[in-house]
């Protein structure tokens, strides 16, 4: 009998594939290497409220974190679809997470309070922006950020000073701002790792920020067995870290998303990672260990044939091979 690990502990949902910006740290340049291929891809609402109403069914209380490969308020429609998951989960604990540039309006000095109130007013609880203004310009920001939100009724923290994580269910009622001051200005905190995307960040970063380690490497994950991700077409990644969708579990639009969860390709996935066998991409070239890997459970204990299992993934990769990414790929001289 499978060992399920019958619901996740989160579910991380794409409002928006593609980024308006291009920082050295991230995966999207494995989207797109040049500017001329940039391009949007949008979650609909139509979508959104079916994968609302399918996680209502299945979960109901959980924490939603609005996120994945892209910047999610580039999306027209993103009030839209916060208030359609705030009105389907009213147990849930809804996150977004952005860069922030939303809140800065063009010509204007300062925040724009009116739309950091706006996703508030939509259902939004946590509000997790990073900072990318130079360093001596944060403590002015986060001082009228705090003032705003005091009189708003939110809660503003620093990531760092205050010690607060958003990445844990509290309450479906919350309200809170949590702004993180540029992660490459705390390399030493541990609570925020940088990582090299599955082999997917830009090379330039990897050789200025991060140890050489060899790959792949021997160690457990504990993200396909704890986070559901739905890209904004209702493909079901393996894993947030999957940019190019090289593991792919279903697509919501035909399958219901715990029939993904504990379908067997996603337990074999689980079961090479807990084995800290790093056998498939994108987890051949990937250094993301997660959290608390200690107290993951053997999703397959039966389970002793690698050889047979391992092609078995393999065939169920190349079976989901239709809803990979297909981006341009021009090389890193662009």
């Amino acid at each position: 009998m499978l060992n399920s690990h019958e619901k996740p502990w989160s579910v991380s949902v794409e409002l928006t594939e593609g980024c308006n910006r291009r920082c050295l740290f991230c995966g999207i340049h494995s989207l797109y290497r040049c500017r001329e291929d940039v391009k949007y891809n949008f979650l609909t609402p139509q979508l959104a409220e079916n994968i609302a109403k399918n996680l209502y069914e299945w979960l109901g209380k959980i924490r939603i974190e609005f996120s994945l490969q892209g910047e999610p308020l580039l999306n027209p429609n993103a009030l839209d679809i916060i208030s359609i998951f705030r009105k389907t989960l009213p147990k849930g604990q809804l996150q977004l997470t952005t860069n922030g540039d939303f809140f800065f309006s063009a010509g204007q000095h300062g925040i724009n309070f009116p739309k950091v109130a706006q996703l508030f007013d939509a259902g939004i609880n946590i509000v997790l922006m990073d900072y990318y203004g130079n360093a001596g310009s944060y403590p002015v920001f986060f001082k009228e950020l705090e003032t705003f939100s005091s009189s708003a009724g939110i809660s503003c923290y620093d990531f760092y000073a205050d010690g607060i994580s958003p990445w844990r269910y509290r309450a479906p009622n919350i309200k809170e701002i949590i702004v993180v001051d540029k992660i490459t200005r705390h390399r030493s905190k541990t609570n925020r790792s940088i990582n090299n995307q599955a082999g997917n960040a830009k090379p330039v970063f990897l050789e200025e920020y991060k140890d050489l380690v060899e790959l792949p490497i021997s160690s457990r994950c504990s993200n396909p067995f704890r986070e559901l991700v739905v890209k904004y077409d209702g493909v079901v990644a393996g894993c947030c870290m999957d940019w190019q969708r090289e593991m792919v579990m279903g697509a919501s639009e035909g399958e219901d998303l715990r029939e993904i969860w504990l379908c067997r390709q996603f337990q074999l996935f689980r079961k090479f990672l807990w084995e800290k066998q790093r056998l498939v991409v994108p987890c051949v070239r990937c250094d993301h260990k997660g959290q608390k890997v200690g107290l993951l459970l053997d999703p397959l204990p039966d389970m002793i044939d690698f050889g047979e299992e391992l092609q078995e993934l393999l065939l169920l990769q190349e079976k989901n091979s239709i809803y990979a990414n297909k981006y341009a790929y021009k090389g890193w001289g662009c």
